[in-house]
């Protein structure tokens, strides 16, 4: 008996398109109705065998636009918005995504000539906006579309106020991306149409009300009142809260952006710091150390990192001009074992100091820490001063690539290998490279064709 799924027999739902409106708009919405259960998972193989036609409910939408049904048009193309996101996933279809794309700029051409005011208008481009999954709305510009539509006073207040009354009813819910999204679209109208008294009461309780401190940190540093989005960032700072931690995470980096941008880098420098300490964990330190060169400052604050990479302990207070920033959160991530060589290697080699970088390793090699680095980014920057560390780096590569490596492909090992003998020649250590070769074919004897393999390499 065999186990293979029967091939599901798939047909689209076919309908007469009538002349009569109701009867029209009643055919288009049973036919965006199926599949009908579209509400979660659904398993093809048992409970689909109805394929949407979406193409013919476009057809009957163009049919309405000319018997002027103009809300009919709105209202179908909500349904099909409703639908259409979920039907997408199930049948994996690229014309469903067509098909919803033409539904949306049908509905948007008439939408003008719709019983809605302007306002109204202007509040149902938002929801479908933000109803729809599909990424139709990037296609369309329809964003732009929306900033450029011209409101009068009043018209604003009633968008303003609609968006309100939508905002208060995500008011409590766990999730307020929704919330999030209308309170941008809010934000941003008030901002096009320069209302700055009420946006700075609007940013505040959006950020105590849905966490959404990076919106208001945001506007004062457009503002330049960067001492109080500093204080808002050292407030959630020092909550328990995850989520207001995260916000905190976000909010500090774009302070340090703006004080980059403005060029106070002695400012930046103890955040770009809290960053590096906030993942002790990570051993990446490439961005802080940049950071202190361009602020001229890194000779102070090697030895601080170094000592922290060490023993894990910081001074009381950062060396001059430099002070800690005040916005330290609880680390993430597990702690390191210590001295933490992984990062002591990387920060001398992000300094491009050799020397170091040797001396790192040599201690390394001999500790319980994996070495679990791509060494082939680091063995070039040996070459010329240490080639016996190089070829270690190059040979922990080529080994680390062919114990992984498929029965037949070793390529990704013999790039590595490569690199290795021009070495062994500099240093005229011929026969070493070839006792190696002995010993990687002992190691790899397992691996099926790796011995007609290394005479390529040779």
């Amino acid at each position: 008996m065999s186990l293979k799924p029967k091939k599901l027999k798939v047909h689209k739902v076919r309908a007469t398109l009538s002349d009569d409106k109701e009867a029209l708009e009643k055919t288009i919405l049973k036919l965006i109705d199926y599949p009908r259960k579209t509400d979660g998972d659904i398993d093809k193989r048992k409970t689909v065998n109805r394929y949407p036609n979406y193409a013919l409910a476009v057809k009957g939408m163009r049919k309405l636009g000319r018997k002027r049904c103009y809300d009919a048009l709105l209202r179908i193309l909500e349904a099909m918005l409703d639908k259409g996101n979920n039907i997408m996933d199930v049948f994996e279809d690229n014309d469903v995504w067509w098909e919803i794309h033409a539904a949306i700029r049908i509905a948007i051409h008439y939408l003008k000539k719709s019983t809605l005011s302007k306002s109204d208008q202007m509040l149902w481009l938002i929801d479908t906006f933000l109803r729809d999954r599909t990424g139709h709305n990037e296609w369309l510009g329809l964003k732009s579309y929306i900033k450029k539509r011209p409101l009068t006073p009043s018209e604003l207040e009633a968008v303003l106020a609609g968006l309100e009354t939508r905002i208060q009813k995500e008011k409590g819910k766990k999730y307020g991306f929704t919330r999030y999204k209308y309170a941008q679209w809010d934000y941003e109208l008030m901002e096009q149409a320069g209302m700055k008294e009420r946006l700075l009461p609007f940013c505040i309780r959006e950020a105590e009300e849905n966490n959404q401190y990076h919106r208001l940190v945001e506007f004062l540093l457009k503002n330049d009142q960067y001492e109080d989005a500093r204080k808002w960032v050292q407030k959630i700072a020092q909550s328990k809260d995850k989520e207001k931690l995260r916000q905190a995470g976000c909010c500090r980096s774009i302070l340090k952006e703006y004080l980059i941008k403005k060029g106070t880098l002695l400012e930046a420098v103890p955040i770009e710091l809290d960053d590096y300490l906030e993942y002790g964990g990570s051993p990446f330190s490439s961005h802080l150390i940049g950071l202190c060169k361009k602020a001229g400052v890194w000779e102070i604050m090697k030895p601080v990192i170094v000592e922290y990479r060490v023993s894990g302990k910081l001074p009381e207070r950062l060396p001059e001009p430099l002070k800690y920033s005040g916005l330290s959160l609880p680390p993430n991530g597990e702690t390191p074992e210590l001295p933490f060589y992984k990062a002591l290697f990387m920060i001398s080699s992000d300094d491009e100091k050799p020397d170091e970088m040797v001396y790192w390793l040599q201690r390394w090699e001999i500790s319980s820490q994996p070495r679990n680095l791509p060494f082939s980014w680091y063995a070039p920057a040996l070459e010329e001063t240490h080639p016996e560390w190089a070829i270690k780096l190059w040979k922990w590569s080529a080994e680390s690539a062919l114990s992984v490596a498929q029965e037949g492909w070793f390529e990704g090992g013999a790039e590595h290998l490569r690199k290795i003998k021009p070495l062994y020649l500099k240093l005229c250590k011929l026969q070493e490279w070839h006792n190696y070769l002995g010993e990687l074919n002992q190691i790899f004897r397992d691996k099926k064709g790796f011995s007609e393999f290394l005479p390529q390499v040779a």
